[in-house]
């Protein structure tokens, strides 16, 4: 609502709205009267999901347009000179990183006999503020891709990776997660999710659940332990009917990528017909 108003206030027009938060699927009324009453100033409104766009257009917003979720567009790109299949380790952005990442690394040490390679997907968070139980944090010397080894002397070996998340998703058969819009993203890119809820910040047990709802079969939920997480990806990995469940859910949730190029051509076509209007009417 605020930068609603404040693009009809200050920013003229016309005015597009490209809403990615907002979802029909974790229940309730996602977008409010005020919010709606504002959209219609909008030349566009482009909601996340289509269930979106046909509710407020059904709702006195009829310039709602699906796209696509331009979320599944904003992933680091860099390689990965690691062999595929993955482990995903998604421990988030927040603090709650500290918390699960060593209940994902014990995990990982009851998944070695897997042939999955675990790789972490570390978002930046400072490094020397990580506390681990019987593993070794190694620099590899790379500024990307894999910068740290992670190891344990019962030969686990985990690779921390940085600035290289779309080519870890490519090459995962299974994700454990306490992140947030990390995990929807490997939802949209057809990866089994296995998470579990944290002390908080934000991976709460009622941040767990609204996910869930959001991501439905793409997410199973466990509890936080080692033993429940490694079970959590072998029933994934033993069932194809259930992993074929969490894609399909997945890319329900999240759309197809390429949303962000579509939206862009959009807005230029509105443009390029709002310039042309003036240059038809002198011909006339």
């Amino acid at each position: 609502v605020y930068a609603l108003g404040v693009g009809a206030v200050f920013g003229g027009r016309p005015l597009f709205l490209m809403q990615c938060r907002s979802s029909l699927r974790v229940g309730g009324r996602p977008y409010s009267v005020t919010e709606r009453l504002l959209m219609r100033r909008a030349a566009r409104v482009y909601p996340r999901e289509p269930e979106g766009a046909a509710w407020l257009k059904a709702r006195g917003v009829p310039q709602a347009c699906y796209l696509g979720n331009p979320m599944l567009d904003a992933l680091d790109g860099g390689p990965l000179e690691l062999p595929p299949p993955y482990l995903l380790l998604l421990p988030g952005s927040r603090e709650d990183a500290y918390q699960s990442l060593p209940l994902m690394l014990e995990a990982c040490r009851r998944l070695r006999d897997t042939a999955l390679t675990p790789v972490v997907a570390w978002a930046g968070l400072p490094l020397e503020r990580l506390r681990l139980e019987g593993f070794e944090l190694e620099a590899t010397g790379s500024g990307e891709g894999v910068t740290h080894q992670l190891c344990h002397p019962d030969g686990t070996v985990v690779y921390l990776t940085q600035r290289a998340f779309r080519s870890a998703l490519l090459g995962s058969r299974v994700a454990l997660s306490t992140s947030g819009t990390a995990a929807e993203q490997a939802a949209g890119y057809g990866v089994p999710l296995v998470g579990f809820p944290t002390r908080g910040p934000q991976y709460t047990p009622l941040f767990a659940e609204v996910q869930k709802r959001l991501l439905g079969e793409a997410l199973t939920l466990t509890a936080p332990n080692p033993e429940a997480l490694a079970r959590g990806v072998l029933e994934l990995l033993a069932s194809e009917e259930r992993r074929e469940r969490a894609r399909a859910a997945g890319k329900a949730a999240m759309g197809e990528p390429g949303a962000a190029a579509r939206i862009a051509l959009d807005i230029h076509q509105h443009l390029q017909a709002i310039v042309s209007e003036p240059a038809q009417s002198r011909s006339r």
